[in-house]
């Protein structure tokens, strides 16, 4: 009978260690439940775990990184948050307001249906109807925005989003990089998203178009992150200065300098020419596009070395020079925006990724203008010589 007792506290003595070191391989000291969630409770201002509902914690690997994965609800809102099992460091938190209100689609006013009916027409750019320029109805922050509705005049506006935002996160605009702020539709509430890069943190808010309410905020680590370059534009009527290193990075120029050389090309003989700092596959690259006559460019070149890393070069018949374009007499890239706008009844203060392109479209010369707003997808071609509106296109984005 001793020894069967012996041999059944060894098993459970075994099962417990294989236990231990199944939460704890390397045999670390982590910093246990209670310190987790009262790390989480501190961040989140909760003063007692009473106040919550839905908590719970589980220990888990991601990556070579053990995590305590602390969830609740408190006043509203659902928190996330994933807790260092060593250091106690907050790798990742997330609020969201709980339960928003269904979008419904359903049911469209009358005014909605004939400006969709308009935006189907490809019709001459008109005068935009009295009611689009005098708004009255007014949407509070829990109403849906059904296909075609008109926003008010009563949103917080992009800086005032972005200073909530900033303010929330406890830093300065100068503090941070790959700032954007766009206009959405999350579940049926117009919202404003803004998302920035620190020194280790992606963070990602969702700002209450309405009420500057933070519906969404979202912190996590990535210690990958690098600043942009910051230095400024030499003048142009002298020749552009050396570009100063940020953070051990070539700049800007230095960069567009590398790929024009190998493309044989200087930067006056190009269009369109976009530059932008960003990580490809675990390396930060400057990714280079530009446009000449017949040509597209695309290089990504190392921020560090100025290594040429990739280069493309495509045919493409349909580029037009701005020099051209001038000779031709076409209306512009603004005139073309400001007509698609017009026809969709909004401002450019009031949508998203604006973009037109000078293209060759069969037998006709267009500019195509695209922009985000309400949930919806716009895309025009516009007679780059009439001004005529030959193709529109509205979806749900």
């Amino acid at each position: 009978m001793k020894k069967l007792f012996a041999t059944v506290s060894a098993l459970v003595l075994s099962l417990t260690m294989l236990s231990a070191c199944a939460e704890n391989p390397a045999n670390t000291e982590y910093i246990g439940v209670d310190s987790a969630k009262t790390i989480a409770f501190e961040n989140a201002g909760v003063s007692s775990e009473e106040l919550i509902k839905d908590l719970d914690v589980e220990l888990d690997r991601e990556l070579a990184n053990a995590v305590y994965e602390v969830s609740f609800d408190f006043e509203g809102y659902e928190y996330e948050y994933d807790i260092d099992a060593v250091s106690g460091e907050i790798v990742r938190n997330h609020r969201e307001l709980d339960s928003l209100p269904p979008a419904n689609f359903d049911s469209v006013p009358e005014t909605a249906q004939t400006e969709e009916a308009a935006t189907d027409a490809p019709a001459v750019t008109t005068e935009p109807e009295p009611s689009v320029e005098a708004p009255e109805q007014v949407t509070t922050a829990a109403e849906s925005v059904p296909e075609g509705t008109i926003i008010p005049a009563s949103l917080i506006g992009a800086d005032e989003a972005k200073r909530i935002a900033l303010e929330h996160a406890g830093l300065s605009e100068s503090e941070v990089w790959d700032l954007e702020v766009e206009r959405d539709v999350e579940r049926g509430i117009e919202v404003y998203d803004v998302s920035f890069e620190t020194d280790g943190y992606d963070y990602d808010y969702d700002i209450n178009a309405h009420t500057g309410e933070i519906v969404r905020a979202d912190k996590e680590r990535d210690r990958n992150n690098a600043p942009a370059q910051q230095a400024a534009p030499a003048a142009t009527t002298a020749a552009p200065a050396a570009t100063t290193a940020s953070d051990g990075y070539i700049g800007e120029e230095a960069a567009k300098k590398a790929a024009f050389d190998h493309a044989g090309l200087k930067e006056s003989d190009v269009w369109e020419l976009k530059c932008k700092l960003e990580r490809e596959d675990g390396i930060m690259v400057y990714d280079i596009s530009f446009e000449t006559e017949g040509y597209d460019y695309d290089y990504e070149i190392n921020a560090v070395t100025g290594a040429v890393v990739k280069n493309e070069k495509e045919r493409d018949s349909t580029n037009i020079s701005p020099a051209d374009a001038d000779a031709n007499g076409y209306i512009g890239y603004d005139r073309a925006k400001e007509i698609a706008l017009d026809h969709a009844g909004l401002t450019a203060d009031g949508v998203t990724k604006l973009e037109a392109e000078l293209d060759k479209e069969r037998t006709n010369v267009v500019y195509d203008v695209s922009f985000d707003a309400n949930g919806y997808e716009y895309d025009y071609e516009i007679d780059a010589v009439s001004g005529e509106i030959l193709r529109s296109d509205k979806e749900r984005d």
